[in-house]
């Protein structure tokens, strides 16, 4: 067996590599008449410990062990203009937490898009692409290009937050408003995920095929405020055979950055409402589970926010991040369904506190301190409810590099 996954591993990532090969050699159409290629690298590393055995947040797992894997991400970013319209990005990314552990570091595409200038002011985008959904989703992954150690997970480290890769098609619109800059960027997709379930706990995939949204932002030299949707259908297949489709999926998320003198001020709310999905339980290994058969239940609206203050001196920038997370509340009288509600009901509130330090123009040190406490008699972020009632308390260096 473990040979087989060895095997499996292995082309996988021959099959990136090919993928890359590929994209080299469009990038090298045409040298005569295109820039040259450009590439850009970023590194994050982090080393983190919490006071809790039960892990914490489902895609990193932090424990009472010291974690020098979870937080690491390298990436390569290549650019190259085949013409004055025509240009093509992409973002090669490897992470040290994967949904599976089986395969850290596995590599793929963040981004793979051919962009085209139909006028001065209007692009428009196909591939693989990141939208515009939160404050940083355009570089979430280089830790460098924001303050926190960690994005507030409130925010960024939710179920639904893995909803930030779209294959289809990006419109950029921009405009200048007396002293302030306009973009509107609408797009069309599909997206194609895995996770871990939160009602099964097995590796599950997520399939889109019906999704569209947009963003918009009006900025200027010391104000951003943003706006965005995403509404879309997805069917969610469980490794133990479970099905759960999601018709009406809608995601909202408001945000505001200001900078004045040495002050920052960040916050953002981000709403997501699946409604009523429909679940087929049949083929579940867990028989409790299986004994429901075909069922609906309504989903708990989840809201997530968090506010950011800041002051920056030198090279210096301590900063405190107040956030919390909460959803509806809707009782079944079947205790397995109401336990299946549950699954999906993350409530916490939280204080972090940290400080940038700049090194160099392209190095960045980081510490912070997270505690976080979860209520409602949810779990919260942990993967499931902590072995004791202590408050979390969740210590992080972060080192962030851009070469």
């Amino acid at each position: 067996m473990a040979n087989k996954k060895n095997f499996t591993y292995t082309l996988s990532v021959l099959f990136q590599f090919r993928i890359v090969m590929t994209v080299f050699g469009l990038f090298f159409i045409n040298t005569s008449q295109a820039d040259p290629l450009k590439f850009n690298g970023f590194l994050t590393n982090t080393i983190t410990q919490t006071n809790h055995s039960t892990p914490y947040i489902e895609t990193k797992e932090y424990t009472d062990n010291v974690n020098y894997q979870s937080g690491t991400v390298l990436g390569i970013q290549m650019s190259k203009r085949l013409d004055p319209k025509v240009s093509f990005q992409a973002q090669f990314v490897a992470r040290g937490a994967q949904p599976s552990d089986e395969t850290p570091f596995s590599p793929s595409f963040d981004m793979l898009f051919i962009d085209y200038k139909l006028q001065p002011n209007l692009n428009i985008k196909a591939g693989k692409l990141i939208p515009n959904t939160y404050l940083i989703s355009k570089h979430l992954e280089v830790g460098s290009s924001y303050l926190w150690a960690r994005p507030p997970v409130e925010v960024y480290e939710t179920s639904y937050s893995l909803l930030t890769r779209v294959n289809g098609l990006e419109v950029l619109y921009q405009k200048n408003l007396g002293n302030f800059n306009l973009r509107v960027q609408p797009y069309v997709g599909r997206i194609n995920e895995t996770l871990t379930s939160r009602t099964t706990g097995t590796l599950a995939t997520i399939n889109s095929d019906s999704l569209f949204g947009g963003g918009l932002d009006l900025e200027n030299n010391w104000l951003r405020l943003h706006g965005s949707v995403m509404l879309t259908d997805v069917t969610m297949i469980d490794g133990d055979g479970s099905l759960m489709i999601m018709r009406n999926v809608a995601l909202y998320s408001l945000g505001l950055q200001a900078e004045f003198a040495h002050w920052i001020v960040m916050t953002e709310a981000v709403s997501v409402n699946i409604g009523t999905a429909d679940f087929d339980f049949s083929l579940s290994a867990q028989a409790p589970i299986s004994a429901l058969g075909q069922i609906n239940i309504k989903i708990p609206q989840q809201t997530g926010y968090y506010t950011t203050l800041a002051y920056q001196f030198e090279r210096f920038t301590p900063y405190i991040t107040l956030a919390a997370t909460s959803s509806s509340y809707n009782q079944d009288l079947n205790p397995v369904v109401n336990a299946i509600i549950n699954q999906f009901r993350q409530e916490q509130h939280s204080v972090s506190m940290g400080t940038r330090l700049d090194v160099t123009p392209s190095l960045a040190l980081k510490a912070e301190y997270h505690q976080a406490d979860p209520i409602s008699g949810t779990r919260g972020l942990f993967t499931q409810l902590p072995d004791n009632t202590n408050d979390l308390k969740l210590w992080t260096l972060a080192f962030n590099v851009q070469f």
